[in-house]
């Protein structure tokens, strides 16, 4: 008669415990794929703090999205999760904010003169940040 409360308990305490480590391993970064730029890789995610093997947040993925636009080298910056086998594949898209700029610039002396064009790669929001640079 006694043994079944304890039964009955062990099975409830098994039960929860597997729902807990599922939804753990669901929450668990996979992998994280970064698209959508020229910039060097490594360089986003020595900025990033969602990492594979680490549980993924909201709160984590708007720290790391702030830390990119902060970086002023990107126009849109976007984090969308799928869950894939053995957890959550956080997938990081990045667009860059470089443009070429055509400048033209003319040169004039006594020996004739010329017209050039240069083209000059920039990023507009550093531009914007630091007007004196042109």
């Amino acid at each position: 008669m006694k043994v079944f409360p304890i039964f009955a308990a062990t099975i409830i305490i098994c039960a929860v415990s597997l729902s807990r480590a599922s939804e753990k391993t669901s929450d668990t970064i996979s992998s994280v794929i970064i698209e959508g730029n020229r910039v060097d890789e490594s360089l986003i995610r020595s900025r990033i703090t969602l990492r594979e093997g680490i549980g993924y947040t909201a709160e984590e993925a708007e720290k790391s999205k702030k830390k990119l636009y902060e970086m002023n080298l990107f126009r849109e910056v976007s984090i969308s999760t799928e869950t894939a086998a053995g957890g959550t594949e956080v997938r990081i898209r990045a667009v860059d904010g470089w443009y070429l700029l055509p400048l033209p610039f003319y040169r004039g002396g006594s020996g004739g003169s010329s017209l050039s064009l240069m083209l000059l790669e920039v990023v507009l929001e550093y531009l914007a940040k630091y007007p004196r640079l042109l």
